[in-house]
């Protein structure tokens, strides 16, 4: 059995870790991009999914591992870790892979978005705009984020508002013209 996004199964009370456990199996591989942080007790949940005999008992495993606190410990450690443990680095496998570059291009908000951005910075539900009397505004941030992206994503009253405000605008340009970033967009494509 091969499975992959295997920290799914850290926990083992889930029903994929159980399910999986059941069945018959002579051997097992899993893999992951994702590791286990610090948590020992994920790590023997995966290790007993692997070999369920040599790790029965999670009390015996912790009383073990769970606090490595000297040197010793951690070396013991790394040696009974090391034949169940593949690791990889980029640097290892591909030496030619370019370092990761970003390049941040500021873009201004359309009209429309600051107008709806100032409606929610100022909690506003009253104000001219409608729809944001519907919105959620349990998380201020998370609808100005909402904002900057697209106003359609603050909540299905904005889309709508939007469109019965330009009756005479294809849908799809109303679309566009709505976020500098789809401006943006569309002009690079």
């Amino acid at each position: 059995m091969v499975l992959d996004e295997a920290h799914r199964l850290k926990n083992k009370q889930t029903k994929t870790t159980r399910t999986l456990s059941k069945l018959p199996c002579r051997r097992k591989t899993l893999l992951t991009g994702t590791p286990i942080q610090n948590n020992t007790k994920e790590l023997w949940t995966l290790l007993n999914f692997i070999q369920p005999k040599d790790f029965a008992r999670e009390e015996d495993f912790m009383e073990k591992y769970g606090n490595l606190s000297t040197e010793e410990q951690v070396k013991d450690f790394k040696k009974m870790l090391k034949p169940y443990l593949l690791r990889r680095v980029k640097e290892d496998v591909e030496s030619t892979i370019p370092k990761l570059s970003e390049t941040i291009i500021d873009v201004e908000m359309t009209s429309l978005q600051k107008r709806y951005y100032r409606g929610i910075y100022e909690k506003n539900k009253t104000s001219m705009i409608k729809s944001l009397s519907a919105a959620n505004f349990n998380s201020i941030a998370t609808q100005l984020r909402k904002c900057c992206n697209h106003p359609y994503l603050i909540s299905p009253e904005t889309e709508a508002e939007i469109k019965s405000e330009s009756i005479e605008r294809e849908e799809l340009q109303l679309f566009i013209k709505s976020s500098g970033k789809t401006l943006l967009l569309m002009k690079l494509l």
